[in-house]
């Protein structure tokens, strides 16, 4: 039961079986500074504390959302009546909701959230190894999740329901999803959902805050295709971060996983069609030969990393480790300070009812 990347001295290796059976003296909490007592009074602020820091939180990207959905709708009635068919272009769209979201948006929840204090902790390193590894369980959740979100897509729409990100994807230049879905989004939301949110509510349980910040962020997708692999993306982001106190792992994660839903896989997705037409219309060359082989190749590459990632998630799911916060709430109180609260349930009413509009293709 160690911290990944924590240095064992002699003295700690001596008292490794104490730690592990105990949990007792300074081992109890690698990552914090402060190792405050808790009496009762002290549980009772710490759950008051703990539901406003919440409820501030769900207020503050409530607040994102409204300000990010208005002027996405002010500016595109402003394009439409400048020019109507600038409206209709995906390109147009995008920049409009990107700049709206992290020029306006994002930094008026940040200057809400400043409100409520981080907590102080160690930061400690992860072998590449080791991040691979996440990365492998990160495909093999981004598959099943997604799967699962399409199903219930189509169910919930009657198979009428069109996913916003493919649209997105299909409709832009290559270097503009590269720099919006590949490089911007995941440094503005990893900043945004790990950082900004368990940095901040940490110290009333890890559990809890990891759990809290990937739900934050597959909500603010607004988009049921994406909800359930975000959700489980969110919780290995989260869970990195929690053990590293770092961001740089979980952007290049984040990175790595849009990378491949968003530029390699519909590459190979045109190259597997190109391929297939070619041979539909009897013209088939070398070149369509080379392009089917290896977009198959991709495609069984692919999968072999999901099953991979499966199984090394099996496994973590028996290692992973959890602290004791310095103001740990009583067991029993966690999610009703979390999500019973005024902040929280206006973003959780509001983020469903924006998947909601999707769904009916009006957003």
């Amino acid at each position: 039961m160690t911290e990944p990347g924590r240095p064992q001295s002699p003295q700690q290796n001596t008292r490794a079986g104490e730690f592990q059976q105990a949990w007792q003296g300074e081992f109890q909490q690698p990552q914090y500074w402060q190792e405050p007592p808790m009496n009762q009074m002290g549980e009772r602020n710490a759950v008051e504390s703990a539901r406003r820091s919440y409820s501030r939180i769900g207020a503050s990207f409530s607040v994102m959302i409204v300000v990010w959905m208005a002027l996405v709708f002010v500016l595109g009635i402003g394009i439409s009546m400048l020019h109507r068919e600038a409206a209709h272009w995906m390109w147009v769209s995008l920049l409009v909701s990107d700049c709206s979201l992290y020029l306006v948006a994002v930094p008026l929840a940040y200057l809400m959230l400043k409100s409520v204090p981080e907590e102080p902790t160690r930061k400690f390193g992860m072998t590449f190894g080791e991040l691979f590894e996440w990365f492998l369980v990160s495909l093999a959740i981004v598959f099943v999740g997604g799967l699962l979100g399409n199903a219930l897509a189509a169910l919930f729409s009657g198979g009428m329901a069109q996913n916003r990100l493919d649209n997105i994807v299909g409709g832009i230049p290559a270097w503009l999803n590269i720099l919006a879905v590949v490089v911007v989004g995941p440094i503005v939301e990893e900043w945004l959902c790990r950082k900004q949110i368990i940095a901040r509510v940490r110290r009333y349980g890890e559990r809890l805050a990891i759990v809290v910040s990937a739900l934050i962020f597959a909500l603010f997708h607004l988009n049921l295709y994406q909800f359930f692999y975000a959700f489980g993306l969110g919780l290995v982001l989260g869970y990195i971060y929690m053990r590293t106190s770092q961001l740089k792992y979980t952007i290049g994660l984040h990175m790595a996983i849009n990378f491949l839903g968003s530029v390699a896989g519909p590459f190979f997705s045109d190259w597997s069609d190109a391929h297939s037409a070619a041979l539909e219309s009897g013209e088939a060359t070398g070149s369509a030969l080379i392009m089917g082989v290896a977009a198959m190749l991709y495609i069984l590459l692919y999968l072999v990393a999901v099953v991979a990632g499966a199984v090394l998630l099996i496994m973590k799911c028996r290692r992973l480790e959890f602290y004791v916060t310095p103001a740990q709430l009583p067991k029993g109180t966690a999610c009703s300070c979390a999500f019973v609260n005024a902040g929280m349930g206006v973003f959780i009413t509001l983020t469903v009812f924006g998947m909601v509009l999707a769904l009916m293709n009006v957003m």
